[in-house]
């Protein structure tokens, strides 16, 4: 039970970041490309957070965590950016 209560800290990350996404998502005075990259940033800020949790309640070594962050980073990123230029094209055709 009390693992459960140390992985917290990412889920609640997960859960902000989200509401953030929707909240920008749903913001008209940006373009959709800003939209997207402010998504991205709070991904960056919200599990910055959320696996420092996990570093300090000493369930990861700091490299561990840092890798597997930057490989989401990276995935979240990428995903971002192909429906963003998928909306693109589908907005110029």
């Amino acid at each position: 039970m009390e693992l459960l209560w140390q992985w917290a800290g990412p889920w609640i990350a997960l859960v902000g970041w989200a509401a953030t996404t929707l909240l920008i998502l749903r913001t008209a005075r940006i373009t959709f490309i800003q939209k997207h990259a402010f998504a991205v940033l709070a991904w960056i800020v919200w599990m910055f957070v959320g696996f420092d949790v996990l570093v300090y309640n000493a369930l990861l070594q700091a490299d561990l965590a840092l890798n597997i962050y930057g490989g989401l980073t990276l995935v979240i990123a990428t995903f971002f950016f192909f429906s963003a230029w998928r909306m693109r094209l589908r907005a110029n055709s």
